[in-house]
């Protein structure tokens, strides 16, 4: 075993805020306003070689990925995950309706905004469930739950949006 990894830390410090992780991930570097691993480190001039997770992390990863056909049957759910997503879509747009994510690049709206009309009730919608197999019967996954928008909804909406702040335009 090298020193380096040898030397690994039991767990990785947030120089922002001080708190403790296995890994220093992107969801945590958001909450500061950071898109990115590669932002905070060149923020804080740490160093590419410079591991952003802790020895305990790097050991279970490695365990996992050495563990005879892990890799593959993670590949394999993926695929599987992925055509059932798609299968929703096109059930969705088949029906004329449109993913926020869709409806963002159509209008210009941002994705949050139409996931928090949806929420309070002015933006009618359906929902779609990627369906998952547990004991070799299929179940809707909520958590995966894939939203739709009709166009006459859509169209509607963008009427009668007022954005609170304007738009900042890129220059």
């Amino acid at each position: 075993m090298d020193t380096e990894r040898s030397a690994r830390p039991d767990k990785v410090v947030c120089l922002i805020c001080d708190r403790r992780f296995d890994l220093l991930h992107g969801s945590h570097l958001r909450v500061h306003d950071l898109p990115s691993q590669a932002e905070y480190r060149e923020d804080y001039e740490i160093d590419s070689r410079v591991p952003l997770n802790s020895q305990r992390y790097a050991d279970a990863i490695r365990v996992s990925h050495d563990t005879p056909g892990n890799r593959q049957r993670s590949a394999d759910i993926g695929r599987k995950w992925q055509l059932r997503r798609r299968l929703v879509f096109a059930v969705l747009e088949r029906d004329n309706f449109y993913t926020p994510g869709r409806t963002a690049a159509i209008t210009g709206i941002p994705v949050q905004t139409l996931y928090s009309a949806i929420r309070r009730g002015d933006l009618p919608s359906a929902r779609a469930c990627v369906l998952i197999n547990i004991g070799g019967r299929f179940v809707p996954e909520s958590r995966n739950a894939v939203w739709g928008i009709t166009l006459e909804d859509m169209s509607m909406f963008v009427k009668e949006h007022k954005p609170k702040k304007p738009t900042k335009v890129k220059t």
